[in-house]
């Protein structure tokens, strides 16, 4: 619970922070009809913090089932987020609507990965394993 407070106080003020410093005020051209830059480093940020909210997760949460947990967490903010956003029923582009999808799953995918990386990272070698 702790880890999805801190998410959801965190990931707005950050995205504020990067939305402010790289995409306000600058012009990006679009690639393909759908890549654009802002939803790309957007997606980076949400990426990059429930990356970090996941492998917190495995280390606050003391269970075989760490991912599932970490999983619960991005599952959990993605239908906070698309319960509380307007925006979303409202893309009519095909381009709009890959990202707003990317948008949903990142969060899950994220927060999964950071799991798994820190408690593969930090797992302890097993002391009744016998030498080779």
């Amino acid at each position: 619970m702790v880890v999805l407070v801190a998410v959801v106080i965190a990931y707005p003020i950050v995205s504020a922070a990067v939305s402010k410093a790289f995409v306000d005020g600058h012009v990006f051209e679009s690639y393909f009809g759908w890549l654009s830059w802002p939803p790309v480093i957007f997606a980076s940020v949400s990426a990059a913090v429930f990356f970090i909210a996941g492998a917190l997760l495995s280390r606050l949460v003391v269970s075989r089932h760490t991912i599932w947990w970490a999983f619960a967490l991005g599952l959990l903010y993605t239908v906070m987020r698309a319960y509380f956003s307007r925006s979303l029923a409202s893309e009519r582009e095909l381009g709009d609507a890959f990202w707003v999808c990317v948008e949903l799953v990142v969060p899950a995918l994220a927060a999964c990965l950071g799991a798994l990386a820190f408690s593969r990272h930090s797992a302890q070698p097993r002391t009744d394993a016998k030498a080779a």
